[in-house]
Protein backbone atom coordinates (compact mmCIF):
# COMPACT_ATOMS: atom_id res chain seq x y z
CA UNK A 1 0.00 0.00 0.00
CA UNK A 2 1.39 3.41 -0.91
CA UNK A 3 0.93 6.37 1.36
CA UNK A 4 -0.64 9.57 0.18
CA UNK A 5 1.74 12.33 -0.68
CA UNK A 6 1.31 15.28 1.66
CA UNK A 7 2.97 18.38 0.20
CA UNK A 8 2.74 20.46 3.38
CA UNK A 9 4.28 17.67 5.46
CA UNK A 10 7.02 17.13 2.87
CA UNK A 11 7.82 20.86 2.88
CA UNK A 12 7.96 20.92 6.68
CA UNK A 13 10.33 17.94 6.75
CA UNK A 14 12.49 19.44 3.99
CA UNK A 15 12.73 22.82 5.77
CA UNK A 16 13.60 21.10 9.05
CA UNK A 17 16.39 19.20 7.26
CA UNK A 18 17.79 22.45 5.82
CA UNK A 19 17.63 24.12 9.23
CA UNK A 20 19.48 21.16 10.78
CA UNK A 21 22.10 21.53 8.05
CA UNK A 22 22.44 25.26 8.83
CA UNK A 23 23.01 24.46 12.49
CA UNK A 24 25.61 21.85 11.52
CA UNK A 25 23.61 18.99 12.99
CA UNK A 26 24.13 15.55 11.55
CA UNK A 27 21.47 12.94 11.32
CA UNK A 28 18.71 11.37 9.36
CA UNK A 29 16.86 13.67 6.98
CA UNK A 30 13.53 11.98 7.19
CA UNK A 31 10.95 10.75 9.29
CA UNK A 32 10.12 8.10 6.88
CA UNK A 33 8.31 8.00 3.65
CA UNK A 34 8.29 11.67 2.66
CA UNK A 35 11.90 11.67 1.50
CA UNK A 36 11.51 8.13 0.19
CA UNK A 37 8.74 9.43 -2.08
CA UNK A 38 11.01 12.25 -3.24
CA UNK A 39 13.85 9.81 -3.92
CA UNK A 40 11.52 7.55 -5.89
CA UNK A 41 10.31 10.51 -7.97
CA UNK A 42 13.88 11.44 -8.92
CA UNK A 43 16.30 8.59 -8.21
CA UNK A 44 19.27 10.48 -9.70
CA UNK A 45 19.32 12.98 -6.83
CA UNK A 46 19.46 11.43 -3.36
CA UNK A 47 17.54 13.39 -0.70
CA UNK A 48 20.69 14.35 1.23
CA UNK A 49 22.18 15.83 -1.95
CA UNK A 50 18.91 17.69 -2.66
CA UNK A 51 19.01 19.21 0.83
CA UNK A 52 22.65 20.19 0.35
CA UNK A 53 21.95 21.83 -3.03
CA UNK A 54 18.92 23.67 -1.76
CA UNK A 55 20.75 24.71 1.42
CA UNK A 56 23.54 26.18 -0.71
CA UNK A 57 20.94 28.12 -2.72
CA UNK A 58 19.42 29.42 0.52
CA UNK A 59 22.84 30.57 1.73
CA UNK A 60 23.58 32.25 -1.61
CA UNK A 61 20.21 33.99 -1.64
CA UNK A 62 20.79 35.36 1.83
CA UNK A 63 24.28 36.55 0.85
CA UNK A 64 22.77 38.43 -2.10
CA UNK A 65 20.14 39.97 0.17
CA UNK A 66 22.92 41.16 2.48
CA UNK A 67 24.76 42.71 -0.49
CA UNK A 68 21.63 44.70 -1.31
CA UNK A 69 21.30 45.89 2.30
CA UNK A 70 25.00 46.74 2.72
CA UNK A 71 26.23 48.21 -0.60
CA UNK A 72 28.95 50.42 0.93
CA UNK A 73 30.39 47.43 2.80
CA UNK A 74 30.45 45.54 -0.50
CA UNK A 75 32.38 48.38 -2.15
CA UNK A 76 34.87 48.63 0.72
CA UNK A 77 35.52 44.90 1.10
CA UNK A 78 35.12 43.94 -2.55
CA UNK A 79 32.39 41.68 -3.86
CA UNK A 80 34.29 38.41 -3.38
CA UNK A 81 35.36 39.12 0.21
CA UNK A 82 31.91 40.42 1.12
CA UNK A 83 30.20 37.35 -0.33
CA UNK A 84 32.47 35.06 1.66
CA UNK A 85 31.68 36.92 4.89
CA UNK A 86 27.98 37.07 4.03
CA UNK A 87 27.87 33.31 3.40
CA UNK A 88 29.53 32.65 6.77
CA UNK A 89 26.95 34.91 8.38
CA UNK A 90 24.05 33.25 6.56
CA UNK A 91 25.24 29.78 7.51
CA UNK A 92 25.33 30.74 11.19
CA UNK A 93 22.25 32.98 11.22
CA UNK A 94 19.01 31.43 9.95
CA UNK A 95 16.31 33.75 8.67
CA UNK A 96 13.48 34.42 11.08
CA UNK A 97 11.21 35.99 8.47
CA UNK A 98 10.22 34.92 4.97
CA UNK A 99 10.96 38.41 3.56
CA UNK A 100 14.70 38.56 2.79
CA UNK A 101 14.51 42.37 2.92
CA UNK A 102 14.29 41.89 6.69
CA UNK A 103 17.30 39.57 6.85
CA UNK A 104 20.60 40.83 8.22
CA UNK A 105 19.86 42.94 11.29
CA UNK A 106 22.68 41.23 13.23
CA UNK A 107 25.22 41.50 10.40
CA UNK A 108 26.93 44.55 11.94
CA UNK A 109 27.58 42.63 15.17
CA UNK A 110 28.94 39.74 13.10
CA UNK A 111 31.28 42.13 11.28
CA UNK A 112 32.37 43.68 14.56
CA UNK A 113 33.41 40.26 15.87
CA UNK A 114 35.39 39.57 12.70
CA UNK A 115 37.10 42.96 12.69
CA UNK A 116 38.25 42.60 16.29
CA UNK A 117 39.51 39.03 15.81
CA UNK A 118 41.04 38.97 12.33
CA UNK A 119 44.23 40.97 11.83
CA UNK A 120 43.51 41.36 8.09
CA UNK A 121 40.57 43.59 9.04
CA UNK A 122 42.45 45.81 11.52
CA UNK A 123 42.17 48.81 9.16
CA UNK A 124 38.39 48.42 9.06
CA UNK A 125 37.47 49.25 12.67
CA UNK A 126 34.65 51.47 11.35
CA UNK A 127 33.04 48.70 9.29
CA UNK A 128 30.52 47.56 11.90
CA UNK A 129 29.35 51.15 12.48
CA UNK A 130 28.99 51.65 8.73
CA UNK A 131 26.95 48.45 8.56
CA UNK A 132 24.69 49.69 11.37
CA UNK A 133 24.08 52.92 9.45
CA UNK A 134 23.40 50.99 6.25
CA UNK A 135 20.94 48.72 8.05
CA UNK A 136 19.01 51.73 9.38
CA UNK A 137 18.83 53.18 5.86
CA UNK A 138 17.75 49.81 4.48
CA UNK A 139 15.01 49.39 7.10
CA UNK A 140 13.82 52.97 6.51
CA UNK A 141 13.59 52.31 2.78
CA UNK A 142 11.29 49.32 3.34
CA UNK A 143 9.26 50.93 6.13
CA UNK A 144 5.59 51.58 5.58
CA UNK A 145 4.76 55.01 4.20
CA UNK A 146 2.96 57.48 6.43
CA UNK A 147 -0.72 57.84 5.70
CA UNK A 148 -1.66 60.81 3.52
CA UNK A 149 -2.66 63.95 5.37
CA UNK A 150 -6.44 64.36 5.42
CA UNK A 151 -7.07 68.00 4.51
CA UNK A 152 -10.83 67.40 4.43
CA UNK A 153 -10.77 66.35 8.07
CA UNK A 154 -8.76 69.47 8.94
CA UNK A 155 -11.28 71.68 7.13
CA UNK A 156 -14.18 70.05 8.97
CA UNK A 157 -12.45 70.38 12.35
CA UNK A 158 -11.90 74.14 12.13
CA UNK A 159 -15.44 74.92 11.01
CA UNK A 160 -15.97 78.51 9.81
CA UNK A 161 -12.50 79.61 10.91
CA UNK A 162 -10.90 77.72 8.04
CA UNK A 163 -10.40 80.80 5.81
CA UNK A 164 -8.64 82.75 8.55
CA UNK A 165 -6.55 79.81 9.74
CA UNK A 166 -2.82 80.30 9.29
CA UNK A 167 -0.32 77.48 9.45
Amino acid sequence: MTATFDLAKTQDVFIAAIQRRERGEEGELTPGLYFEDMAAANPRIPPDLAVSIYGNNVSGGRAKALAVAYPACVRILGAECFESIARHFSESTPATHADLNLYGAAFADFLEQRVTVLEAFSDYAYLADLARLEWLCHVAYYANDDTAFDFGRLANSVGGAGESLKL
